[in-house]
Order: C-alpha cells, then sequence, then structure tokens
C-alpha cells in the first residue's frame, strides 16, 4: 500500500543521483511510497513498474540495478527471497508511529551502525505508542507524514470537538448593587435647588424638578437604578436645555440623556401618569 513520504530539496541537486536516467531518479522517489517503515521491500521489477511507472516504457530492473550501482538502494536476498533495502531511510524519512513494523529481513550484509539505528528507532516507536498514544497538535511542528493515516497517505479525518456549552445568560444586573429608583416622594433638596441656581440661573429649579422626576419615574429596567441620586441630578441640571424656548409645558428637556423620540415617549407617559394620579389611580 501506498505511503505519503517527505522528499527535500537536496533530491533534485544531487550529482551522484544525476548520474542516473531521469525514470530512475522518479523511481527512487516512487520507492519510498511503497516501501515499509524500516525502508524495504520486496525485489519484484514488475510489480515495481505497475505502482510507480505503469505509463512509461523502461525495463524497471535495469533502473534498480543502476541506483544500487550508485548507492542509493542495496538489493539483497534472505532464504531465496529477493528484497530492497533503501539506504539511508531513516536519515530523510520520519515514518507514522502508528505505520505498521517491517516484516521484511534485514541485509545480512547491512553495517552494525544501520542495524542499530533499525532496532532503535523501532524500539523508540514502540515506546511512543505506549507512552503517547495521541500525537498531540504542535502547529509548524509535526511533518506531514505524522498527519497521515497509517497505510495510507490520506489525511486523517479529525474527530468532531465537542462544542462549549453557551453561557447561560444571566439577567443584566446593575452596576452598583446599591443602586435603587427614584423614591416616588423625590423632592430636591434645598442643596439641589442652590446648586441648580447657581450652575444655571436662567432655569426654574422646579421645572428642571419636574422634568427630572417625570423622566426617571417613567423610565423602566436596569437603567432606572442609581447609587447616586444626588450626582445624577447635577448632570441632568448641567445637560438641561434653556427654558427660554416655547415648548410644551409637559415636554420633558432636551438635554439629560433622552433623544427626540424618547422624549415625546416619555412625555406621554408623564401626562398619563398625572391623569391616572389625579383620578386615584396608580402612576407607576
Amino acid at each position: 500500500m501506498a505511503r505519503a513520504r517527505n522528499i527535500k530539496p537536496g533530491f533534485f541537486t544531487n550529482d551522484e543521483l544525476a548520474e542516473v536516467d531521469p525514470l530512475g531518479r522518479l523511481l527512487f522517489a516512487g520507492l519510498w511510497t511503497i516501501a515499509d517503515r524500516e525502508g524495504r521491500l520486496e525485489d519484484r521489477p514488475k510489480q515495481i513498474k505497475a505502482k510507480i511507472l505503469p505509463f512509461d516504457s523502461c525495463n524497471v530492473d535495469e533502473l534498480l540495478s543502476a541506483l544500487d550501482k550508485h548507492g542509493f538502494i542495496q538489493r539483497y536476498t534472505v532464504d531465496g527471497k529477493a528484497y530492497i533495502q533503501i539506504v539511508k531511510w531513516h536519515k530523510h524519512q520520519n515514518p507514522h508511529v502508528k505505520e505498521a513494523a517491517s516484516t521484511i529481513p534485514a541485509p545480512d550484509s547491512a553495517p552494525q551502525e544501520a542495524k542499530e539505528v533499525s532496532v532503535k528507532n523501532s524500539a523508540s516507536t514502540v515506546r511512543r505508542m505506549v507512552q503517547e498514544p495521541e500525537i498531540p497538535e504542535r502547529a509548524g511542528l509535526i511533518p506531514d507524514s505524522l498527519n497521515l493515516i497509517p497505510d495510507s497517505g490520506f489525511p486523517s479525518e479529525e474527530a468532531p470537538r465537542a462544542q462549549p456549552e453557551p453561557a447561560e445568560e444571566k439577567p443584566r444586573q446593575p452596576k452598583d448593587a446599591r443602586a435603587s429608583r427614584l423614591p416616588s416622594d423625590w423632592k430636591p433638596s434645598d442643596k439641589d435647588i442652590a446648586y441648580c441656581r447657581e450652575q444655571r440661573p436662567e432655569l426654574d429649579p422646579e421645572r428642571v424638578a419636574e422634568n427630572f422626576r417625570d423622566y426617571w419615574h417613567a423610565k423602566a429596567g436596569v437603567d432606572a437604578r442609581k447609587a447616586d441620586w444626588p450626582a445624577t441630578w447635577r448632570t441632568w441640571v448641567r445637560n438641561e436645555r434653556s427654558q427660554t424656548s416655547a415648548r410644551p409645558a409637559s415636554l420633558p428637556p432636551v438635554g439629560g440623556g433622552p433623544n427626540r423620540q424618547e422624549q415625546l415617549e416619555l412625555a406621554n407617559r408623564a401626562v398619563v401618569a398625572r391623569m391616572l394620579a389625579a383620578e386615584g389611580g396608580n402612576p407607576q
């Protein structure tokens, strides 16, 4: 079964490999995809041609001999069966940790150092499979071959990740736990009136207080709660527009926060509230 392997830029500039026929170079790269995790495969030229060069007219046996001559592969036999060992396999390839172990015997003529490397790599793979059953995702650090399904070469499908449960929406709370609505019997204190006369002498404090009281009594929700009503009064006074312009007495001031549409709605509510109060109803 074909597998995905790595190829380095040096492959194309190797002057020793340049001595091999171009189809031989292509064959060499193709051998990587059908070799096992130790870089070994059966030496069966006809089958190799069918898997790697099915559309080219060439003698694969001669191409394999050329690769063997230049030291890129080693053709050998064990118990009468022919095999191929790709030279310096573990220097250039990093098989998937779950790829099946090799069932092909190593060449007897292989250097002892190469055999030790093969054994060491196999033992390391076993340890990694036991200690690290899942490969951690480290962006940019895992070779492409590690992200493939063993023995396939096709990208693995990631398991669907559990979606976090949406956080329960909590009712909006006032910013300050001490916040409260404007008392129904609120009246400006002497200090509040003095502030209004000092800051805005052109205004009538009683008129400003009436607008302030109507607006905040009609306003609903968390935004109608304040922790410091004297400070809210001072802000209202600073933002209050001059009363010299002609305007219905029931219309709340333009300043103080609400836009024109809100002012009209609040004015209507204020009128209704006064009517209910006059009839003995509940203005709230």
